[in-house]
């Protein structure tokens, strides 16, 4: 067994501090293989709404649980549970020569809770709006984006967050705390208790909390 040097940027989370009581699913009852078909087979169905589906490429359903200890050799002593459920359909949209593939899913945290209809209708409604899309001369223009795309957004800017990019100096944000980096009528919060969600958590990998 190696040993690493100390490291003084880092350090272990000690016991003793509040942890938020969080409502989330522990465990989702199992339901039967035919019963999951059926709701695979709700999605196909929802997502033949127009003729140029000409395919339902991919459904599926996962139900997943997850069950987390943390202890560290300060004495912290830690325990979370974890289960949802989730669904997608891919379908393919073709008009001419123009062949689009596109998708929709949602999580939820009981297969109650889950819009197997809405799910399929929504993915073949995707691929149809993408039919016909070509480039436009450069402008600037007004721009609505559909939640979808704002997380495509997100996802380039997602790892100049991450403090081991800080550290290493290769953040675009590094040394920029307190600056303003967006519109003034944009705001992004990182909330482990957002409400309505199915992922929420008490305690963060480290074991500080949320």
């Amino acid at each position: 067994c190696n040993f690493l040097e100390p490291d003084e940027d880092v350090s272990f989370t000690p016991p003793g501090s509040h942890y938020p009581e969080v409502d989330t699913v522990s465990a989702i009852p199992v339901l039967s293989f035919d019963r999951k078909k059926a709701y695979l087979q709700e999605m196909i169905a929802a997502a033949k709404i127009d003729p140029r589906i000409t395919r339902v490429e991919r459904v599926g359903l996962s139900q997943v649980e997850s069950e987390t200890f943390l202890f560290n050799s300060l004495g912290l002593e830690l325990h979370r549970q974890m289960a949802m459920i989730s669904a997608a359909t891919t379908v393919v949209a073709v008009e001419n020569e123009d062949e689009q593939l596109a998708g929709e899913f949602e999580l939820g945290s009981s297969f109650d809770t889950i819009d197997f209809t809405t799910i399929g209708k929504k993915a073949a409604e995707n691929g149809l709006d993408k039919l016909g899309a070509g480039p436009i001369e450069t402008a600037e223009l007004p721009v609505i984006f559909t939640p979808d795309a704002v997380l495509d957004l997100l996802g380039l800017l997602l790892p100049s967050f991450m403090g081991d990019q800080v550290e290493k100096g290769t953040s675009t944000l590094k040394g920029r705390l307190g600056e303003t980096i967006a519109v003034d009528d944009f705001s992004l919060y990182d909330d482990a208790l957002l409400f309505g969600s199915v992922t929420k958590i008490p305690f963060d990998d480290e074991g500080r909390p949320c």
